[in-house]
C-alpha cells in the first residue's frame, strides 16, 4: 500500500520479545522495499492507567521520534541517533543488546534500540530501511525526503492541470518549482537539483 501511494512509510514490527537478533533479521528475508523500516527490541514504557510498566512493540514508541524530526528537524534528518533518536516512552528496551547483537541486527536491516546508561535512555541506533540493494534509498532519511518532494510537487503541479502546455506555462511551471528546491539546497537537504520538464512534441500531444 505504502509503495502504490508514494506518500506513506510503514514502521514496521518484527519478531517478538525473546527473539533472538539472528532470529530477527532471518525472519525479514523476502521483504524488499524502501518504504518500510523495523526496529528491535521491544520497549517497556508506564500505563499510566495502571501507573505499572507495559511491554510494547516498537511501532507503538517510533512513530513519535519520525514525527519529533517533522515538527524539530527537516524531512532529510535520519529519526536516530542522539539528536532524533531518544525515545523518552520507553524505560528500558526489553534487552540490552551487546556490540554483537547490534552489528547483526544492523547487517540485517534492522535498526537497533539500544539503552545507554550515561544518557540514561533508550535509542535508536539505525535508520535503514527493507531495502535489500545498497543505495541512497536503503536509508530513511532519503526516502522520507522524497516522499515530501513528490507531495509537494504533486500539489503545487495542480495549479497547471488543464492549462494548454505552453513554453509559458512549462516556465511557470519551473518558477513554482525552483523556490521549494532552492530552499532543501540551502538547508542542506540536497546538494544540488534540476527541474525538468519534457519539451518533446509527442509527449505534450498525449497531454503529458
Amino acid at each position: 500500500v505504502c509503495e502504490d501511494r508514494g506518500d506513506s512509510f510503514y514502521v514496521m514490527d518484527c519478531g517478538i520479545p525473546t527473539s533472538t537478533s539472528l532470529s530477527v533479521t532471518t525472519a525479514l528475508q523476502g521483504f524488499d522495499t524502501s518504504y518500510a523500516a523495523t526496529w528491535w527490541p521491544w520497549g517497556r514504557i508506564l500505563d499510566s492507567d495502571r501507573n505499572k510498566p507495559i511491554l510494547v512493540p516498537p511501532s507503538i514508541f517510533v512513530p513519535r521520534a519520525m514525527v519529533n524530526v517533522d515538527v524539530f528537524g527537516k524531512p532529510w534528518q535520519a529519526p536516530a541517533g542522539t539528536q532524533f533518536g531518544r525515545l523518552p516512552d520507553v524505560i528500558e528496551p526489553f534487552k540490552r543488546l551487546t556490540q554483537s547483537d547490534t552489528d547483526t541486527l544492523y547487517d540485517g536491516r534492522v535498526n537497533p534500540i539500544l539503552y545507554y546508561t550515561n544518557r540514561s535512555g533508550a535509542y535508536i541506533w539505525g535508520q535503514k530501511t527493507l531495502q535489500g540493494a545498497p543505495s541512497l534509498l536503503d536509508r530513511i532519511n532519503v526516502r522520507m525526503l522524497i516522499i515530501y518532494i513528490k507531495k509537494y510537487v504533486a500539489d503545487r503541479s495542480k495549479d497547471f492541470v488543464f492549462t494548454n502546455n505552453t513554453a509559458q506555462v512549462r516556465s511557470a511551471l519551473r518558477a513554482a518549482l525552483n523556490p521549494f528546491f532552492s530552499k532543501i539546497v540551502q538547508d542542506g537537504g540536497l546538494y544540488k537539483y534540476e527541474v525538468i520538464i519534457s519539451e518533446n512534441q509527442a509527449d505534450i500531444d498525449r497531454n503529458m
